[in-house]
């Protein structure tokens, strides 16, 4: 994976480093200089606005989310082991997979945090659709209602409305107006 830093006079500086393809990035919103980068070789930090990287899970990530609220939170869904949690600030991951053990949900391509109550997480999975989880991801349960593609590549929250959640999946854009109730 290539990285650029933007260098004085808007020259680009390269950064080569062994992250491997990137597929998912997050900034801590607490903590700027903190980033993590989802890939195939793992999930890596920089704790220095990315000046250096360290490889803190080698379990293959697909994207990844920072609690808003609080730094020590961090959540990775996989490409094999649904999502792993961080309760150390991404110095340790465990699983977090409650309601996300049949083998076709295990691959969790995209983990969306809700922006005004940090207990409630969103998981995309490949074949079993949307997952919630109300408290801090300790258990998960399908929230597909209507939805008719069950692969959720994307999740996206409204900003600015609590109940509002978006859903990309291979063919569509779907959104729920309910949070998923």
């Amino acid at each position: 994976m290539l990285l650029l830093r933007a260098a004085a006079h808007g020259i680009a500086d390269r950064l080569e480093t062994r992250v491997g393809a990137g597929r998912g990035i997050a900034v801590d919103p607490n903590t700027p200089a903190t980033a993590y980068i989802a890939g195939p070789t793992g999930t890596w930090q920089s704790l220095n606005r990315g000046a250096t990287w360290t490889r803190v899970s080698t379990v293959a990530a697909l994207t990844v989310a920072v609690d808003p609220t609080s730094s020590r939170n961090a959540y990775v869904g996989t490409n094999a082991n649904g999502v792993l949690k961080s309760t150390k600030g991404g110095a340790t991951f465990v699983a977090s997979n409650v309601g996300l053990a049949d083998q076709r949900m295990s691959r969790a391509g995209a983990v969306q945090m809700h922006r005004f109550e940090p207990n409630t997480l969103y998981a995309g999975t490949e074949g079993g659709g949307i997952f919630k989880s109300t408290d801090a991801g300790g258990s998960w349960s399908p929230i597909n209602g209507s939805l008719t593609e069950l692969t959720v590549f994307g999740l996206a929250m409204d900003p600015n409305d609590r109940k509002v959640l978006y859903a990309a999946t291979p063919q569509s854009v779907f959104k729920t107006v309910s949070g998923g109730l």
